[in-house]
């Protein structure tokens, strides 16, 4: 059995019974978020045994960007068939970041990559599951082409923090060039304190220091809106 799409409506179901204000921005995220957990834990044990669920979960993990994208629009259409369109979109938009929190919270020194899961992990409260849903609908969705950061197209969202989001991105022309990261800053009052310190510390380090593992910032749009470093 696929599992991604279960998870997907079962998810996008909750949110949409739980969050359609927090979709769009009317209420903070952090405000439903507990309560779209347990909603969504609720229907997810009803589609899925707890011996299944980490077979799931790992499935979830392991999903290709594409095929991300075409079930969380596919589930976000299902689930919210009687919204408008724009909520379909932003429901898709927030389902297609779970993997890729799900890798972010399951990073660990036996597995950098996130991709498998721990032999505690069990789904049996809400605490559980939240700690693997994103904490808001992101700014950007793959394929962007944000402006001012030159031809780069945004592949997949790797984090989302306070400060803002860090994606991967591809050259829009040229399938030689190695994709990147870029490492946006959508706190207005955090861009001084944190990006453009960031920036500065990064010029110097790198004025002294060629060290192999020393992941090195290519450029930093500081002017553009919202500013952006690239690694």
């Amino acid at each position: 059995m696929r599992w991604l799409p279960v998870l997907f409506r079962c998810l996008g179901a909750a949110v949409c019974a739980r969050g359609v204000r927090a979709l769009v921005g009317a209420v903070p995220f952090g405000e439903v978020l507990y309560d779209v957990a347990a909603d969504s834990l609720e229907r997810f044990r009803q589609e899925c045994l707890l011996a299944e669920q980490r077979a799931c979960m790992e499935e979830v993990t392991r999903a290709a960007i594409d095929e991300v994208k075409d079930e969380a629009l596919r589930a976000a259409q299902a689930v919210a068939a009687t919204q408008p369109t724009t909520i379909q979109s932003h429901l898709a938009a927030y389902l297609a970041q779970v993997p890729a929190s799900l890798r972010q919270s399951l990073r660990r020194p036996s597995d950098p990559s996130g991709l498998t899961l721990p032999l505690s992990f069990s789904l049996q409260r809400p605490e559980d599951l939240l700690v693997f849903l994103p904490a808001r609908r992101p700014r950007f969705e793959p394929g962007d082409r944000p402006s001012g950061v030159g031809d780069w197209e945004l592949v997949e969202l790797l984090g989302v923090g306070g400060f803002g989001e860090v994606w991967k991105a591809r050259h829009c022309y040229f399938d030689g060039i190695v994709p990147v990261v870029l490492k946006f800053c959508l706190d207005e009052t955090a861009r001084e304190r944190m990006l453009k310190y960031e920036a500065a510390v990064l010029n110097q380090v790198m004025r002294q220091v060629r060290h192999p593992g020393f992941v090195p910032l290519l450029d930093a749009y500081l002017s553009a809106d919202p500013p952006c470093l690239k690694y």
